[in-house]
């Protein structure tokens, strides 16, 4: 059986992808596919150089995933999604964003 995630990844069109590209732009993007190289997925729980610069340990979930989540309450193509899809699917939307970038490259 198939997760939330997967099921509803089918359903993130490409318009709602286009409109995340310009929201994050040209840095934005860069950093979630470093985030994605680096540790596997878009929401890690940053602890680099904590000692050294120290930058405080938080969860990508919660900082810059909130923005992503605020950005595509204000959207058409997510006007059905509950906060819970929201919650699902933001990391799922910004993996295809990447991907898509990656192809393109």
């Amino acid at each position: 059986m198939k997760t939330t995630i997967e099921t509803r990844a089918r359903d993130i069109p490409d318009s709602l992808l286009e409109k995340l590209e310009t929201f994050l732009g040209a840095r934005g993007v860069r950093y979630f596919r470093l985030l994605n190289h680096f540790h596997g997925n878009v929401s890690p729980v940053l602890k680099l150089h904590q000692s050294r610069k120290f930058i405080p340990v938080h969860s990508v979930h919660s900082n810059e995933g909130m923005q992503v989540r605020n950005f595509l309450r204000r959207l058409p193509e997510c006007r059905d999604w509950t906060c819970h899809d929201l919650d699902d699917n933001w990391a799922k939307a910004v993996e295809l964003l990447v991907q898509r970038q990656l192809k393109t490259a």
